[in-house]
């Protein structure tokens, strides 16, 4: 299912910002900073990995998952707080 364009808050454990499957995404973290992983399926990465470092106002703009993963069949992305007790991030998917 999309999302257009919804913030999600996110603080100290993994939280899923796609909704379902997705290829490519928008997101740029719009307040604090934020670790941001990529996954094959619905399982959230483990509670001490860091993913990508994106800080207040960096993200991507529709970019294919395969573009940012070696992971195959890479399908959705998660979002946790750096530095922060919370951060928000939007998120745009098909």
């Amino acid at each position: 299912m999309a999302r257009n364009q919804v913030i999600v808050t996110v603080g100290d454990a993994w939280t899923q910002l796609t909704n379902g499957d997705a290829t490519a995404a928008t997101w740029q973290v719009i307040n604090g900073d934020a670790w941001i992983a990529i996954t094959a399926g619905a399982t959230a990465p483990a509670p001490d990995a860091r993913g990508f470092l994106y800080e207040k106002g960096s993200g991507e703009a529709n970019r294919s998952l395969e573009d940012l993963t070696q992971l195959a069949s890479a399908n959705r992305i998660w979002a946790r707080a750096c530095n922060s007790a919370s951060a928000q991030v939007l998120i745009d998917h098909a």
